[in-house]
């Protein structure tokens, strides 16, 4: 079910994920949308994933193998974000 979701983005990789939305959507990125609101921006794993069943496990990976084909299908990486998608917001992407 996963892959006919219309965005998958991923906690960990906040920044791509805003960008990757706004390339297959459109609209301009703006700052609040990176804003740190949960402190979530490391390892999930510090999230508990060890205590995971492994149905949460394929789920992560399903929607994580999706995010990166999206990426990828969309042409999407953090220069690109810095230089075209979202260049009101180049700051968070290095």
């Amino acid at each position: 079910r996963i892959q006919r979701f219309g965005f998958v983005g991923l906690a960990e990789e906040w920044e791509l994920s805003v960008c990757l939305f706004h390339q297959m959507f459109g609209g301009d990125c703006t700052a609040v949308e990176f804003k740190d609101a949960r402190d979530i921006h490391d390892d999930y794993s510090r999230y508990g994933f060890d205590d995971f069943t492994p149905i949460d496990h394929y789920a992560y990976f399903t929607a994580a193998q999706v995010f990166r084909a999206n990426l990828q299908r969309y042409g999407v990486n953090r220069e690109v974000c810095r230089n075209h998608v979202c260049p009101q917001a180049a700051k968070f992407f290095g």
